[in-house]
């Protein structure tokens, strides 16, 4: 493997100033003097460093974020499965004719909005993303009526949604000029859709039955926000329950925020002999575990430790670390976006951060694979007092 050299690690040349150049003097002539010369030299210096900055110590950021906006804002949907709001009540029941309208923005193309049925999902109303479309459907037994918009609307802007029934008619309209309408064949009953009335997503008890009617893709769900949700042209008023839901932020980044929590990425992950991982980090503590698994008698850890980076594996016979230490003047947990890779080639393991490589560490010769048959994790792990 080819040794890195960094550019802090070159040792500075020493910097000069150039001799003064010789003083010629001439004495006030007397009589009876001679004019004589006194020459003068200075000694060449090096110029004195300027001092390195202290390290830091504290994070930019606190460790858990402020809202900057409340809730008047309108409501973040998909930061975790199955957010949503849950009505209890809607002004008007939704027996042979609704009206509901709805402002919402989402960079993904889709995910359900709305959705209520009965016990049975035999009725029920639903408005959702489909392949960037917004599609109104109703049902009421045996008769269906199925509406989409003529474009898409997944561009992250906001948008303005109307949509509602009339005994057997339907009617969607987006920003006031994509308009669309079906209508039953035949005469459609009274539904008997009962609560929860759903905003944003969907309970994990309903989700099968309604993908199912609505022959949505499972794993898709709307991210985005939702605003200004209003029945018969008055607000519905305050959610029953308020599931996984942030305030919406114009200051939002693409990630995910642990305080705590994890994601299980895998069910079962084997690093083998070689494995290359990269992830952007933006840590808000000093300490914290990034990503591991485990098997065994192997193992795979990545972690904050006291602002360093460190890279554990034992392929079976012992671990073995690689660490990636900062900068004297440079701190990970500054407030800025860092790619960490960790990799992996049989026994030798390094971490590179953007650009720049740590020392190789070299491990146990015997075994080159790591074996390890667990759950991979990102950002924490459900038993970490076991495995710290």
């Amino acid at each position: 493997m080819n040794e890195v050299v960094h550019e802090h690690e070159r040792e500075k040349e020493p910097v000069t100033r150039p001799e003064m150049p010789s003083a010629h003097v001439e004495t006030t002539p007397k009589p009876t003097t001679t004019t004589t010369t006194t020459t003068t030299t200075q000694r060449p210096y090096r110029r004195p460093e300027t001092p390195k900055p202290p390290p830091q110590t504290e994070c930019r950021l606190p460790a858990e974020p402020v809202w900057d906006v409340d809730f008047e804002a309108g409501y973040r949907f998909g930061t975790g499965l199955n957010t949503r709001l849950e009505y209890l009540q809607m002004p008007i029941k939704p027996k042979r004719a609704y009206d509901f309208s709805l402002q919402f923005k989402t960079p993904d193309p889709d995910g359900v909005l709305f959705y209520a049925a009965d016990s049975r999902h035999t009725d029920f109303i639903a408005l959702y993303l489909q392949k960037g479309r917004l599609h109104h459907v109703f049902k009421g037994g045996a008769n269906m009526v199925n509406m989409s918009s003529q474009y898409e609307y997944h561009n992250n802007e906001w948008h303005t949604v109307f949509f509602s029934r009339s005994h057997s008619k339907g009617k969607l309209i987006v920003d006031d000029d994509d308009i669309s309408g079906g209508e039953a064949t035949e005469q459609l009953r009274a539904m008997s859709v009962h609560p929860p009335y759903y905003l944003g997503g969907l309970s994990q008890q309903v989700v099968e039955d309604s993908y199912i009617n609505l022959k949505l893709e499972k794993g898709k769900y709307f991210k985005g926000c939702i605003r200004n949700f209003q029945s018969a042209g008055r607000p519905v008023g305050d959610a029953a329950k308020l599931e996984g839901v942030v305030p919406c932020s114009e200051q939002v980044e693409q990630g995910n925020f642990f305080g705590g929590g994890y994601v299980k990425l895998r069910e079962r992950f084997r690093v083998g002999s070689d494995m290359t991982i990269s992830m952007d980090i933006k840590p808000r503590t000093q300490d914290g575990l990034l990503l591991s698994v485990h098997g065994r008698r192997a193992f795979m850890i990545v972690q904050l430790v006291k602002g360093n980076i460190s890279f554990v594996v034992d392929n079976g016979d012992g671990p073995f670390e690689a660490v990636f230490n900062p900068e004297p003047n440079e701190n990970f947990c500054d407030g800025e976006w860092r790619t960490v890779t960790v990799v992996k080639s049989k026994f030798v393991i390094t971490i590179k951060v953007n650009k720049i490589n740590s020392k190789p560490q070299i491990g146990p010769t015997k075994t080159p694979s790591a074996d390890t048959t667990r759950p991979l994790f990102l950002g924490g792990h459900p038993y970490l007092h076991k495995v710290s």
